[in-house]
């Protein structure tokens, strides 16, 4: 085996070397039964572990260490491991990489809202990730998302086989990764991160966009959402420079990586969709994401004005009668006026007021009644076949 502590002392090492030594040691390692493959245990044998900030004050390296780029993606790593070692549900999902300083990559749009389905906040770091959760939290056969998930590098069950409610029935799970990398000559091209404390190369973690649980008079079932800016972005090298987008090096690097999604993907049953920003009308995009913003916001007026809204707001939607002045009737003060805003986003969010969301949303206009059901239209980003 390679002495991998020279690497970790060795700061003068070009990147054409680091590059060579990195594929060296993935091949050997991967050829080691006993070494990088079983670095991870499987999800179901690994106990909780800490947080991401009891990790942060746990560890021993200095606060200069922790700006060095190489221990930053060590800690990065450790994140990921600590937050998805297993598979979980509702409150208690973490997102593998969380829109929190330090995480979230510089060229990206950041961003999270709180889900009251999900009782916790999602977190996206596109513009596209951002459009896909509000109309995912929107269809109201999704019972679960769990957004920017690991792709595991070991053999790990399928994540439905893990579910109380779904773990009775069979779920074809995944070699992992490393294994499908192995399998397709892929392993030089495998992502790796030198573990300074373990002083061993331990693989980096590959994050898929979102899986999306749903389901339908067959059973439950869950696709998985591969969200770009355009449609000729997905399998090509994420935000950056020109250069570095143009490089063969980056291009063969995304490219192994789709091959990896989709093979791993493949192994489960599990259907990929692809969205891009002009998947989804742009009146759409902007009107679920508003309403997801504000849907799970506490209303606080008496259950009679509430009650007596929602009778005016349908009212409304039936004559053509702006909501805006059918609101004012119910609710003459200022502060009241606030809280039936609420009432009327929340009513369209839950599709108690079905009104057309191809067209702009707006209190001080009239609602037009819903022509094309949002969720017939986009059947297809959530079909499991």
């Amino acid at each position: 085996m390679l002495d991998i502590s020279k690497a970790a002392s060795s700061r003068k090492t070009n990147a054409k070397k680091a590059v060579l030594f990195l594929s060296e040691v993935a091949v050997l390692s991967i050829s080691d039964p006993l070494g990088w493959q079983n670095h991870r245990l499987k999800c179901s044998d690994r106990p909780r572990k800490a947080s991401s900030n009891e990790h942060l004050h746990q560890t021993s390296l200095s606060m200069k260490q922790r700006t060095d780029p190489l221990v930053k993606l060590m800690l990065r790593n450790r994140k990921i491991d600590a937050r998805q070692d297993r598979y979980r549900w509702g409150p208690a999902y973490e997102p593998g990489c969380q829109n929190i300083q330090g995480e979230a990559p510089s060229k990206s749009n950041v961003g999270n809202f709180y889900s009251a389905k999900l009782q916790r906040h999602m977190h996206w770091f596109s513009k596209t990730e951002q459009w896909a959760c509000a109309i995912a939290l929107y269809h109201d056969r999704v019972w679960e998302v769990h957004e920017q998930h690991v792709l595991y590098p070991d053999a790990t069950p399928h994540p439905l086989a893990t579910h109380p409610k779904t773990r009775a029935f069979r779920w074809a799970g995944t070699t992992g990764t490393l294994a499908i990398a192995d399998r397709l000559n892929l392993i030089k091209w495998y992502p790796t991160i030198l573990d300074r404390e373990a002083n061993d190369y331990v693989p980096a973690h590959l994050l898929g966009d979102a899986l999306i649980y749903l389901e339908d008079q067959e059973g439950p079932y869950v696709v998985s959402w591969d969200c770009k800016a355009s449609a000729d972005q997905h399998g090509r090298p994420g935000p950056s420079s020109w250069r570095a987008q143009h490089s063969p090096r980056s291009i063969r690097k995304a490219e192994t990586r789709e091959r990896l999604y989709q093979a791993y993907m493949e192994e489960q049953g599990i259907r990929i969709v692809r969205i891009s920003r002009f998947d989804i009308d742009e009146n759409v995009r902007c009107n679920l994401v508003r309403l997801a913003n504000l849907h799970s916001q506490p209303i606080s007026i008496p259950d009679e004005m509430f009650a007596e809204l929602t009778q005016c707001y349908s009212e409304a939607l039936a004559s053509g009668e702006v909501p805006l002045a059918a609101m004012r009737r119910v609710c003459p003060k200022t502060e009241q006026q606030r809280e039936a805003k609420k009432v009327l986003d929340q009513m369209v969010w839950e599709r108690r007021l079905k009104v057309d969301l191809f067209e702009p949303v707006h209190i001080d206009k009239p609602l037009n009644p819903e022509r094309r059901d949002v969720l017939e239209v986009y059947v297809n980003l959530f079909s499991r076949k």
